[in-house]
């Protein structure tokens, strides 16, 4: 049911402004203040190919989803000084084989907060690590090795 209420605000709220602009409502900068004003959709689609060639073995060729996400962003200014913001993102989309991801896409990042001027941000919810956000991007960078004897 959040799903669903989620995904028809998002609905409503594109489709207003598509609705606005048929019916010569809206100028083009009117269109395109509101076009800002919206929330961002995002996402994308991670394929990874693998290929394994054995000499005198085996040989297969694979291709498999490496983390997939899709989310929404918005931020908005409340009064000068103070914006508020919130983020959801959610993985667990696997692209490869649409039987695997039904009823279990993850949650991996949502919260709501709000940012000051003066007093810097304060948010509830759940972030991306320290960890994750500082050290695995740029450790891991490389996110699949294989290792081959000649």
């Amino acid at each position: 049911m959040k799903k669903t209420l989620i995904a028809s605000a998002i609905a409503a709220i594109s489709f207003t402004g598509v609705a606005n602009a048929a019916q010569g409502n809206l100028s083009a900068s009117e269109l395109a203040a509101q076009m800002e004003s919206m929330p961002q959709i995002y996402g994308n689609i991670q394929y990874a190919i693998t290929h394994n060639n054995v000499d005198g073995g085996d040989s297969d060729i694979a291709h498999n989803d490496n983390g997939s996400t899709i989310g929404v962003k918005h931020e908005h200014e409340i009064v000068p000084g103070i914006t508020g913001f919130l983020k959801i993102e959610l993985d667990g989309i696997d692209a490869d084989d649409k039987s695997k991801g039904r009823g279990r896409i993850k949650l991996d990042e949502a919260y709501i907060g709000v940012a000051g001027d003066s007093f810097g941000q304060v948010w509830v919810g759940s972030d991306d690590s320290l960890y994750e956000t500082a050290v695995d991007k740029i450790v891991n960078y490389y996110e699949v090795a294989s290792v081959s004897s000649v």
